[in-house]
């Protein structure tokens, strides 16, 4: 199955579509028939690392892998957050470009970073226009922002899934402006995160790169455990 993304469409400035394969894969052919007619295409899919088939089957349409993407899940109670002199505030309480600046300057891992072919101001406007969706309420529920020495120094948009009955918080995105990396922000954030739904929520998950050692570091000091992994594979047609 392949479905149009017309948000990232929007921001790449071409058509873009993702890759949804059964265990078996999908004949290259195919993929190859969806292709005529859109030259200059983006295409993307998300595989578990174990469907070697899957994987198989879109490499030989001309995907690579860009990203190993895992994902860590904690479940509830969350470790009790320890003290911080950093000050955790909701977006509506700080000038909102500011914390767009943050997140277009402070990502190196992501799958548009990773990948080659992508410009790296390509890849910051993704990260960009996805916290400027949380600022119009348009996406997930809630953006906290640490604030540093009168600014904003990083963020984590949050989102919750799954049933009324047992959701399940959502660790969406997080970043630091690289001038208050190693600071405890990071720590601090996903701190508030978990206190903050610690009392509606069963459960926390949160991806993120194999590449992006200090992020699973953190993660896992706070309790989260890894659940699986996935490739991320990326396809530009000529």
């Amino acid at each position: 199955m392949i479905e149009a993304d017309p948000w990232l469409a929007a921001i790449l400035e071409r058509d873009v579509f993702r890759v949804l394969t059964p265990d078996e894969g999908v004949a290259p052919e195919v993929l190859a028939g969806h292709e005529q007619g859109r030259p200059g295409a983006f295409y993307f899919a998300k595989v578990e690392a174990a469907r070697t088939r899957a994987v198989e089957s879109l490499e030989s349409a001309g995907y690579r892998v860009v990203d190993a993407n895992v994902t860590f899940g904690a479940a509830a109670p969350p470790p009790v957050p320890g003290a911080s002199d950093v000050e955790l505030v909701d977006a509506s309480a700080v000038d909102p470009d500011a914390i767009i600046d943050v997140a277009g300057g402070c990502f190196r891992y992501s799958r548009f970073h990773l990948d080659p072919r992508f410009p790296r101001e390509l890849a910051d406007r993704v990260k960009r226009e996805w916290v400027r969706n949380y600022l119009r309420g348009v996406r997930g529920d809630r953006l906290f922002v640490a604030v540093a020495e009168g600014r904003p120094a990083g963020f984590l948009a949050a989102l919750t899934t799954g049933p009324a009955g047992a959701p399940v918080a959502v660790i969406d995105l997080v970043g630091v402006d690289p001038g208050f990396q190693r600071r405890g922000i990071g720590r601090a954030l996903v701190q508030g995160f978990l206190a903050h739904y610690g009392s509606r929520c069963e459960a926390y998950r949160v991806g993120t790169q194999v590449a992006n050692a200090p992020s699973i570091r953190l993660y896992q000091s706070l309790g989260f455990g890894f659940e699986h992994c996935h490739y991320v594979l990326h396809r530009h047609v000529p």
